[in-house]
C-alpha cells in the first residue's frame, strides 16, 4: 500500500521536479534557440490528418517551465514557514527526487509500443462502432451543409477505414518485431504471452455470470489456453 505523503513532501517533490523540467527545457533552448521539438510520428501507412497545433518552441517551453518552477518553489517555501521549519538548502531541494531514487513515471514508448497503442485505440473504436451500430455524429444531407471542410463519412466508410488502419498497424508491428535482435524478440514474445494471460483472467472475471454453462465453458477454454501460454513462456525463458 502506498504511503500517503505530507503536504511538505508533496511540495518539495513538486519543486524538485519543476527544477529538472526547467533545466531540460533550458538545455534544449540553448542548443536551438529558434527551434521546435520534433514529435514522434507514426509510420506513413498509419498517419492520418496533419491538423492540429504545431509544437511549442523551445523558447516558450523554457519560459513556461521557469514560471512553473518559481511557483513550485514559492509554494514549498510557504509550507516551510507555516510549519516552522528551517529553510532547506536550495541544492537539496533541487535534487530531492534524485536522492529519493524515485522511479515514478512511465517508461517512454518505443516505436513498436507507439504503434501498439494506436492499434488498441483503433480496435476499441471499431468495437464501439459495431456495438452501437451508429456513428458518433449525425450525417446530414450534403446539399444542406453550410461552410467548408471535409464531409462526414458514412457508417460503412468509417468501419472500412478503421479495419484498414488495424490491418496496417498489425503489418507495421510484425515488420518491426521481425527486425528485432534475437534476445529483444524473445523479450517481446515473453511480454505478449503474459499480456494474453492477463486478458484471459480479465475475460473470466467479466464474463456473464447469468449463464453458468457458458461461463464454465469459457473458463475451461481460458484455462487451457493459459496453460499453453505458460508452457510457451517457460520455453522462452530457457
Amino acid at each position: 500500500m502506498a504511503v500517503k505523503l505530507t503536504n511538505l513532501e508533496n511540495s518539495i517533490r513538486a519543486a524538485s521536479r519543476a527544477f529538472h523540467d526547467k533545466e531540460r527545457a533550458r538545455l534544449e533552448y540553448e542548443k536551438d534557440p529558434f527551434g521546435r521539438p520534433v514529435r514522434p510520428e507514426l509510420p506513413k501507412s498509419l498517419s492520418e490528418s496533419k491538423m492540429g497545433r504545431p509544437a511549442v518552441s523551445y523558447k516558450v517551453t523554457y519560459e513556461r517551465e521557469q514560471e512553473k518552477y518559481a511557483q513550485a518553489l514559492k509554494s514549498y517555501r510557504g509550507i516551510e514557514r507555516l510549519e516552522g521549519i528551517e529553510p532547506l538548502d536550495i541544492d537539496k531541494v533541487h535534487h530531492h527526487l534524485r536522492s529519493q531514487k524515485s522511479a515514478a513515471g512511465r517508461i517512454k514508448l518505443d516505436e513498436i509500443g507507439l504503434i501498439e497503442k494506436y492499434y488498441r485505440r483503433k480496435c476499441r473504436h471499431l468495437k464501439e462502432l459495431v456495438e452501437k451500430k451508429e456513428l458518433p455524429y449525425r450525417v446530414i444531407d450534403e446539399s444542406k451543409r453550410l461552410g467548408q471542410g471535409r464531409p462526414k463519412r458514412s457508417f460503412e466508410e468509417v468501419r472500412e477505414a478503421l479495419e484498414k488502419n488495424i490491418k496496417n498497424a498489425e503489418y507495421e508491428i510484425q515488420v518491426r518485431v521481425e527486425r528485432l535482435p534475437v534476445l529483444e524478440k524473445l523479450e517481446y514474445d515473453f511480454t505478449q504471452k503474459k499480456l494474453e494471460i492477463a486478458n484471459l483472467k480479465r475475460l473470466i472475471r467479466t464474463s456473464d455470470k447469468s449463464q453458468p454453462a457458458k461461463m464454465e465453458r469459457a473458463k475451461k477454454e481460458a484455462a487451457g489456453k493459459s496453460y499453453d501460454l505458460k508452457k510457451e513462456i517457460t520455453s522462452l525463458k530457457k
